[in-house]
């Protein structure tokens, strides 16, 4: 008996060989799968790269834009994307829905003394060629503007004042396009609480939508300060002021048109119940004599409480 190590084994066959057209067929094959997936990679990097940039500078961007006012909503007539007119061309500055920013603020009950203002001013902005066009040379430099209790500036992004006037045409601002501004409202008041509604090329701050002295407000502390930096989206965050063209701004690109664009107002209202004796009140009533046309008392001063003149 043979030995299994002796057992017959099949004959070995070669390899079948590829002819040559062969080869050349699936070496194109192989060239063009790594091509497209070296493409296809380089792309999808790109991708994610401007993505994170933009995350870089705008860590929020995405939530702002869900929780902003979109286009067509809150009373604005926005027309179909394929049958929108073109915007107008106009020259100077209006203000952007810009990047999102933190701004904390929570809920407070604040019940207005009259369902009118106490006092209302409307400031209007543009570059330094707008503003000089519309309100001349002659111009007095201002660092605020009151409005009833309330102080009222400009600030751009790194904390300076922005260029402030009052003329015999009206007060404004004036801007560079590109810069991001915020609005600083200090309460004068010392006792007293003020509601602040603020409104941007005709939208009001809070909810983007067409302003009203109707809407609420900010409510400010006496003696405190709130700046205001842009259209709040939430009650964690705002979308920046921004400077930008008239075409850009929020209110053309919300539908709401371009009508009020170049102008920021700011209506105050008092509280109601509030302390009525206010030492600056009392004593701008005070009366020197108030004795006149009444009758007449006695020759000398009495101590308080006597009945009548005491002598001592």
């Amino acid at each position: 008996m043979p030995s299994p190590s002796s057992a017959p084994t099949a004959p070995c066959r070669p390899a079948p060989r590829c002819s040559t057209l062969t080869k050349v067929a699936l070496a194109l094959l192989a060239a063009l799968c790594w091509s497209g997936c070296k493409t296809t990679e380089t792309k999808q990097a790109g991708e994610l790269s401007r993505s994170r940039s933009n995350n870089s500078y705008y860590p929020f961007a995405q939530r702002a834009v869900l929780e902003a006012p979109v286009p067509g909503q809150y009373g604005h007539r926005a027309r179909p994307a394929g049958d929108a007119a073109p915007l107008e061309q106009r020259s100077g500055l209006g203000t952007r829905h810009g990047e999102w920013r933190q701004s904390r603020v929570s809920d407070a009950q604040f019940d207005r003394a009259t369902s009118r203002p106490t006092a209302v001013r409307s400031i209007a902005y543009n570059d330094a060629e707008g503003a000089r066009e519309r309100f001349g040379s002659s111009a007095s430099r201002q660092r605020g503007f009151d409005v009833g209790p309330a102080r009222v500036e400009f600030r751009r992004g790194n904390g300076w004042r922005l260029p402030a006037y009052s003329s015999r045409d009206g007060d404004y601002i004036v801007g560079d396009e590109g810069d991001r501004y915020a609005v600083r409202i200090t309460n004068n008041d010392r006792r007293s609480r003020i509601e602040v509604v603020l409104s941007v090329d005709g939208l009001d701050a809070i909810d983007g939508r067409s302003a009203s002295t109707s809407k609420r407000g900010y409510v400010i502390a006496p003696g405190e300060t709130m700046t205001v930096e842009g259209w709040r989206t939430s009650n964690s965050g705002v979308a920046a002021f921004r400077f930008g063209s008239v075409e850009g701004s929020y209110a053309a690109r919300s539908g709401a048109g371009t009508a009020n664009v170049g102008v920021i107002g700011v209506a105050v209202f008092e509280e109601s119940g509030r302390p009525s004796g206010r030492e600056g009140d009392r004593r701008g009533r005070a009366q020197a004599f108030p004795g006149d046309g009444g009758e007449v008392g006695g020759r000398f001063s009495r101590p308080p409480g006597a009945p009548g003149l005491r002598v001592y």
